[in-house]
Formats: structure tokens, C-alpha cells, sequence
């Protein structure tokens, strides 16, 4: 399923397999909350007495860290590279599905 529309200029679009009946109250509060889940936990996140962040991983790595610490400007700058370009595409198609492929119907 694809949905699109426009708004404010941009286009927005939704890839979606996921089918929720309008009745299913429990499961339509879950895709929501996934939808709009934090790309970090807050609650993982603390500074050091040294002025670094830290963040607690969810699981301890082989050789035993536990927390990955930062220098503030180093953590924000990291954070900021994650944050894509505005009006930059963040889906490509490629082949057949791509915007002129010779086998899409012509627009005229």
C-alpha cells in the first residue's frame, strides 16, 4: 500500500503492509506508539561529573562496555548527522519502480 499526499509543498508517504481494523483499538494505540517512538531513550542518557555524555547501552558489548561517553559538542554533532537534509529524498527507487521508468504509463 501506498499512500501519498502533499503538504506544505512536501510530499508525504506512507509504505505500509500493516493493516489495523478501526475497531482495533489496542492495536492501533501500538502502531502509534511505534510510529512515534524516540530515535533515543531519554532515560538512557546521562552526563558525567566530567562534563561528558553518557549513554547506556541495552545490552553489554563482548568486551564489556556497558556505556558510551562523549564530549557534549562531539554528542550533539553526532545526533545532528542523523537529522536528514531538508527536502532530501529518503527513498530511491530504482528499476521499474523508478519516477522514469519506461514501462510507468506517461503523464501526458
Amino acid at each position: 500500500m501506498d499512500l501519498s499526499t502533499l503538504v506544505d509543498g512536501f510530499t508525504l508517504r506512507l509504505h505500509a503492509k500493516v493493516r489495523i481494523q478501526a475497531t482495533y483499538r489496542e492495536g492501533l494505540e501500538r502502531l502509534c506508539r511505534y510510529v512515534t517512538r524516540p530515535p533515543i531513550k531519554v532515560e538512557r542518557l546521562s552526563l558525567a561529573p566530567d562534563g561528558k555524555v553518557s549513554y547506556a547501552l541495552r545490552r553489554r558489548w563482548r568486551n564489556g562496555t556497558s556505556a558510551i561517553a562523549f564530549e557534549p559538542l562531539d554528542f550533539l554533532a553526532r545526533l545532528a548527522a542523523l537529522v536528514p537534509r531538508p527536502r532530501a529524498h529518503l527513498l530511491t527507487c530504482h528499476g521499474v519502480l523508478a519516477p522514469a521508468a519506461v514501462w510507468l504509463p506517461s503523464s501526458s
